[in-house]
């Protein structure tokens, strides 16, 4: 169910983090990073926004996602995710309904009843009309939410892991809603077909360049600039890992990192539609069924 977060984490700048960190799980890998943040589960429902801003304070990419599935919060405390003075936006991302409703059946039958008198055991699978009535208004709400922020609607099945034209423009959208430019533009497919993406690196010869490399939220052209200036010097061949023509890149200046991360870090929140899917990462089942957040953190 990771399809869309694995692939979007092909690019270098993005990175979906694998914890469902809002579970109300009192143990498991959630509540495991919860206490190394400094909360409680009752804590971090009350704030999600400290409790985020301390999870982004140790990502190093530029775009960095959590999930949250729905009904894991309540509905009024979800506009802390938008802090004032921030640039958000919303990537509004759904499963086909009807794939969606048969994964939930099928979900139930691995889950049976344990005795009629446990009524508590499994869950109960709705009608199909009521079905469609709670996802709908499930992405109604979704979109609502801060109704003034940049967003784009996805369907999951639209971003094939196979690639191809059709993939490739999907992935351009999302691109623009990131903040990633062209001369950052990188081909997570094993091949790219569309003019923009024909001539951009290969996400391999990417995570080969760049392994090792201490990231704090640069740009991926800044950083092949900087790997490849590095190599120059110690008079090492500087790996070739483009196609096509690229827009020039400009080394980041070694003091200047701090001040990079500061003012290109972006934060990503996903809303999950279907409690009842076993979610791991934003950019997965849970982003095929729920809303994804952008917000680029203001520089300081």
């Amino acid at each position: 169910g990771g399809t869309v977060c694995t692939l979007l984490e092909r690019h270098p700048e993005i990175k979906c983090t694998s914890l469902d960190l809002f579970n109300p799980s009192t143990s498991g890998p959630a509540a495991n990073e919860r206490q190394r943040l400094g909360f409680n589960l009752q804590a971090q429902r009350a704030n999600p926004g400290a409790f985020l801003q301390k999870h982004f304070e140790s990502c190093t990419s530029r775009v960095c996602g959590v999930l949250l599935l729905r009904d894991q919060l309540p509905q009024p405390v979800l506009p802390q995710f938008f802090a004032p003075g921030c640039d958000v936006s919303k990537l509004i991302v759904e499963r086909n309904a009807t794939r969606e409703y048969a994964a939930l059946k099928a979900a139930r039958r691995a889950r049976p009843v344990r005795g009629a008198a446990n009524s508590t055991a499994g869950f109960k699978v709705p009608s199909w009309r009521q079905f469609l009535t709670r996802h709908s208004v499930w992405l109604d709400r979704a979109q609502a939410i801060a109704p003034r922020a940049r967003w784009y609607r996805l369907q999951l099945e639209l971003l094939d892991a196979h690639g191809g034209a059709r993939a490739e423009r999907e992935l351009l959208s999302l691109y623009q809603l990131f903040d990633v430019r062209p001369e950052d533009y990188v081909c997570i497919f094993d091949r790219c077909v569309t003019q923009e993406l024909a001539g951009a690196p290969g996400y391999r010869e990417v995570r080969e360049l760049t392994k090792g490399y201490d990231w704090a939220g640069q740009r991926f052209s800044r950083v092949l600039s900087a790997v490849r200036a590095r190599r120059s010097v110690v008079g090492s061949p500087s790996a070739v890992v483009t196609g096509g023509s690229r827009a020039p890149v400009v080394a980041v200046p070694q003091g200047g990192r701090a001040a990079e991360r500061q003012q290109r870090r972006q934060a990503t929140i996903g809303f999950a539609a279907a409690g009842s899917f076993s979610v791991i990462v934003v950019g997965g089942f849970c982003l095929a069924l729920g809303i994804a957040i952008g917000q680029r953190i203001a520089a300081r």
